[in-house]
């Protein structure tokens, strides 16, 4: 058992208790079995399960299996693997789809245990590019004919970096069609970038093969929670366009069965793009009557795309009724999108008809993805935009012309002049960071002297780079002449080279760095290990000197509490109370304590209630206060209130307070006044408050602002001043 604190935690109750004996597990110690056996949501597989077949009950056969009766699943694993270097042997440079063909039959045969012992031999290969195409290929074999094994091996620590997300598709078409309510607990288990492919591939292999799926798994209520997310709104709106492209009226009703605001438009605009192109009369009748007005211009702009692919004149046509000048740019947009794709040059042509250059602004602004794959054709009618489009222009499609032919977008950036070179140099060198980051830091230093708003680049760089060879990282990042710009260079590299060699990126921090840069990368090193190894990430926190250990320990639970590890972020949070017992009082865990108090608010307030009486006066308890409030306010906005209300007045009150008048503002602005009224005098924000909630009000009814102002025992002075809000 790892060495924490148990904290049982309730209204007033604030249990510790010490547990001896923790040490860490090494990886080699966790089996796939086991993990698998012991991971909510993933069932050891069956033979049978990991073929991705059904097979019958009685382990018979399927219909129409090999002749000699043996099952595919019973072949699997019989055949000896192929060899690493056969299978390296097979590649073809930058063609995925022609070394899957190559490759295919080899791993065919292939069990859930050679799979794995596969993967092993080839993750230590990972400076040699074949290596990564022939992974590539393996995990989507992997998850096409054993899923939940591959899901499964996805989650073990260390396997961070390997191209996984390559079983994922597979995994969820085969789980979709044999266990869907399995394959959504599965994916709703994932986290961060796991979690967004998963949800896109479940959806998509959904809307092809079972999209009535798509209504029940929305109906789940963690599923209602992911939607706050805006990729996965738009997951869900692909999947809807594709549904309904064989069911456009089913497709319809469900996407006027979802909530109000961004979800509902994106949904919509997915079902109509859809619809018009199978029967455009009938989607612009349905569009037109929907409400509100934003719901209807947003389908009107997808159904002008949709139309512009076949027949862009008719979609032009749109235009001529639009009611407002935004609704007229986002229709160019969406045609000049669409046009490009099967006629760049008719698209073109259309362009230099265009006469104001705000429409040719709005509708080169909408297909700069096509432009970027023959820009030259366009590059002229970039002089007809606005002075104050051109650069915003010019960004957005060079670093997608970098991708396609990145000598010449250099040499055009080269040839640019003022803001619009450096807008277009700083566009590519974003784009290569991820592609090729030696030749992006070469580019980086010709721009000259370079200041802080280069942050952003030099650590992509310094991370990009760090994946191949984080040797020649270091020494580019330790060249850089500016401090801040070397400090997070470094910064960048610590953050991938950690992913591959901790032990050797930890000794680096630990012998080079020092003060606040040197918290800051030991921060950083533990945030990125806790994912691919939480045991490791402990024990290195434990290990360090005093100095470093309180600042670890604060991102080490803050992380946890990001990884969704709730009850070991409550121990460990506990553990380093006791440890430090000042460390509250100084604020020295006021991440980590505002983090997990939050976190626990939106689950069970009552526990982090419970955490928040026990903590001492201070800018801990104020910003504990505010994220207990922010929290529980999306989920029992009453309830929250009621417990802010009963603060004793103070900073403490007035910071749960402001995260109640936040979330009450647009609805409630007369409710919102009384909030902002009960704020301290001396607080910063008293008179902002104040004058939103009566410009809310008076935007409905001026009358019963200045009522409201009237009666609300304000100074005159104050009254005065925000009766000046009121048209």
């Amino acid at each position: 058992m790892k060495h924490g604190v148990v904290l049982g935690i309730g209204v007033g109750c604030f249990v510790v208790g010490v547990l001896v004996g923790w040490q860490a597990i090494p990886r080699s110690a966790v089996s796939l079995g086991d993990f698998a056996e012991n991971t909510p949501g993933i069932a050891p597989t069956t033979p049978t399960q990991a073929s991705g077949f059904s097979g019958s009950s009685d382990g018979s056969p399927n219909p129409g299996g090999n002749d000699s009766g043996t099952s595919a699943a019973e072949e699997r694993g019989s055949s000896r693997p192929p060899s690493v270097d056969d299978l390296l042997n097979l590649t073809v440079t930058n063609s995925h789809t022609k070394t899957y063909q190559n490759l295919s039959a080899r791993l065919d045969r292939l069990d859930a245990p050679q799979f794995e012992s596969l993967i092993e031999d080839l993750r230590h290969l990972r400076k040699d590019p074949r290596a990564q195409q022939v992974l590539a290929v393996v995990f989507e074999k992997f998850g096409e004919i054993a899923p939940r094994e591959a899901l499964a091996l996805m989650q073990l620590p260390g396997n961070q970096g390997l191209p996984f997300w390559n079983a994922i598709a597979p995994a969820a078409t085969a789980l979709v069609n044999e266990a869907p309510d399995e394959a959504l607990e599965l994916f709703l288990g994932f986290k961060g970038h796991m979690r967004n492919s998963g949800f896109s591939s479940l959806f998509n292999a959904a809307a092809t093969a079972k999209p009535e799926l798509i209504s029940t798994w929305m109906e789940h209520p963690e599923m209602k929670k992911a939607m706050r997310s805006q990729h996965n709104s738009w997951v869900v709106r692909n999947a809807v366009q594709n549904w309904a492209k064989s069911d456009p009226a089913a497709a319809a009703a469900f996407a006027l069965s979802t909530p109000n605001g961004s979800i509902k438009q994106n949904i919509v605009g997915g079902v109509v793009y859809s619809w018009a192109q199978q029967d455009s009369v009938a989607a612009i009748a349905w569009a037109a009557v929907l409400e509100p007005a934003s719901l209807r211009r947003s389908a009107r702009a997808s159904i002008a795309g949709a139309l512009a692919l076949d027949d862009p004149r008719a979609a032009i046509a749109l235009i001529d009724d639009a009611t407002s000048n935004s609704e007229r740019q986002q229709l160019l947009s969406s045609i000049g999108s669409s046009w490009a794709q099967r006629d760049p040059d008719g698209m073109r042509e259309w362009l230099t008809e265009l006469e104001d250059p705000k429409d040719l602004w709005s509708a080169m602004n909408g297909c700069t993805h096509q432009i970027a794959q023959n820009p030259e054709p366009f590059l002229e009618l970039l002089e007809r935009v606005p002075r104050d489009k051109k650069e915003h222009l010019i960004s957005n499609f060079i670093g997608q012309w970098g991708q396609y032919d990145p000598d010449a977008a250099t040499e055009w950036a080269r040839s640019l002049e003022g803001k619009d070179r450096k807008s277009a140099m700083q566009s590519l060198i974003s784009n290569l960071s991820y592609h090729d980051a030696p030749a992006a830091a070469k580019l980086l230093s010709e721009l000259g002297e370079m200041d802080s708003g280069y942050d952003h680049y030099v650590t992509n760089i310094g991370s990009y780079w760090a994946q191949q060879d984080p040797d020649a990282a270091r020494t580019w990042a330790e060249s850089l002449e500016d401090e801040k710009l070397r400090k997070r260079a470094i910064q960048g590299v610590i953050s991938n080279w950690v992913n591959y060699e901790p032990d050797r990126a930890t000794a680096y921090i630990l012998e080079n760095t020092e003060g606040k840069d040197r918290k800051n990368l030991i921060s950083t090193t533990v945030n990125q290990w806790i994912h691919q190894d939480e045991d490791a990430a402990a024990q290195f926190v434990r290990s360090l000197p005093d100095e470093d250990r309180l600042g670890a320990a604060d991102a080490y639970v803050q992380a946890l509490v990001y990884k969704s590890a709730i009850e070991t972020a409550i121990e460990e949070f506990g553990f380093f109370v006791e440890e430090f017992p000042n460390a509250l009082a100084e604020g020295k865990l006021d991440n980590a304590t505002r983090t997990l108090v939050s976190k626990i608010a939106g689950d069970d307030p009552a526990q982090a209630v419970g955490i928040f009486d026990q903590l001492p006066d201070g800018k801990v308890r104020e910003n504990a206060a505010g994220a207990i409030a922010r929290a529980w306010m999306n989920t029992d906005s009453i309830a929250a209130s009621e417990w802010v209300s009963g603060l004793p007045e103070g900073s403490v009150r007035d910071a749960g307070a402001v995260n109640v008048i936040q979330k009450i503002l647009k609805d409630d602005g007369e409710g919102a006044f009384i909030w902002a009224t009960s704020l301290s005098g001396k607080h910063p924000q008293r008179n902002y408050y104040l004058s939103r909630a009566v410009t809310s009000v008076s935007d409905d009814d001026p009358g019963a602002a200045r009522t409201m102002v009237a009666n609300s025992g304000l100074s005159e002075e104050e009254q005065t001043k925000l009766l000046r809000n009121i048209k």
